[in-house]
């Protein structure tokens, strides 16, 4: 008698084997003779639940999907490579109001990151979601990731233009509230 060498594991990922950090994978093995036990390792460290969703940090990681066999099915093995990208996704900075506006008036400025960040106003750092409060000119505004680990330290800079007002003045003779004639 012959072990059985006929059967085939299967390992597959969804969505895929490539993806961005961030997104659950659900790495499968199938293809197992019930007669037999089989175990899903990640990069070879101990088994990990076969069918589970996970969300990893970015990198590679070895799936392996195997069994030792037995006196009538041959041992069997099959592995892939899982790849996590970083994510590069928005990081932008944001205001409540367009740029230029006229001097006195107030605006928001803040970012929509998903990670770690800092705001910057001219190179200093300001708070998120902070109240502008500024003079005339041209400011620029930055943003830069901290986490170099799962996202690019995409950087988003824009500047923000301050117009100065321009003054109406009117003439009140005698405290009058109309055009007076003076003789």
């Amino acid at each position: 008698i012959t072990q059985n060498n006929t059967y085939a594991l299967s390992l597959f990922a969804n969505p895929s084997w490539n993806v961005s950090y961030g997104t659950q994978v659900n790495v499968t093995g199938s293809g197992c003779p019930s007669q037999l036990s089989c175990s899903l390792y990640r990069n070879n460290t101990g088994v990990v639940s076969n069918g589970v969703n996970a969300t990893l940090g970015a990198g590679i990681y070895n799936y392996t999907y195997n069994t030792t066999g037995n006196a009538n099915y041959s041992a069997k093995s099959i592995s892939n490579i899982l790849t996590i990208d970083k994510n590069n996704g928005a990081c932008s900075i944001l205001f409540n109001e367009t740029s230029p506006i006229v001097y006195s008036k107030l605006f928001l400025a803040w970012t929509n990151c998903n990670s770690a960040f800092t705001l910057y106003r001219n190179g200093i750092v300001i708070s998120n979601n902070s109240i502008q409060n500024l003079g005339a000119g041209t400011y620029n505004f930055s943003v830069i990731r901290n986490d170099s680990q799962n996202y690019t330290n995409l950087v988003d800079e824009q500047n923000f233009v301050i117009n100065k007002a321009t003054p109406s003045l009117t003439f009140l003779a005698n405290g009058g509230t109309l055009n007076l004639s003076l003789a």
